[in-house]
């Protein structure tokens, strides 16, 4: 098992492969900008910023991964406004749970009838405090 979010798991075995690429994680601080009289504005630092994700994965039927079904999961996840811990090699990423802000899905093979066969998902999450 290379990792997990919630029900999606991130494996490869003789039967599946599902695998992520593209990972990147972004974090940094708040800072507030405050107006004085006749002088240069005075900066504020705030807090830690909110961490951000964002990752691709390919959904592919010759992987053992039906790609639709996968794709309207993690569709659904993000309308639904779940949190989940994201896990790679057995540690948690960061330090509190994650929300799927964005799905964007890709289709990039369709065979007769609608069936769709890969589909290239690009998913955005955001620490949840």
């Amino acid at each position: 098992m290379i990792g997990s979010y919630g029900p999606i798991i991130f494996a490869v075995s003789d039967k599946q492969a599902l695998t992520f690429s593209g990972f990147s994680r972004t974090s940094g601080g708040e800072w507030a900008t405050h107006e004085t009289m006749r002088g240069k504005k005075r900066s504020e630092y705030v807090g830690a910023a909110l961490q951000t994700i964002s990752l691709e994965i390919t959904l592919s039927a010759m992987h053992g991964v039906r790609p639709r079904q996968t794709a309207d999961m993690l569709i659904q996840m993000a309308e639904d406004g779940v949190v989940y811990p994201f896990v790679v090699g057995g540690k948690p990423v960061g330090k509190n749970l994650w929300r799927l802000l964005t799905v964007t899905d890709d289709w990039k093979t369709i065979y007769s009838k609608g069936e769709v066969s890969e589909i290239t998902v690009s998913l955005s999450l955001e620490e949840y405090v």
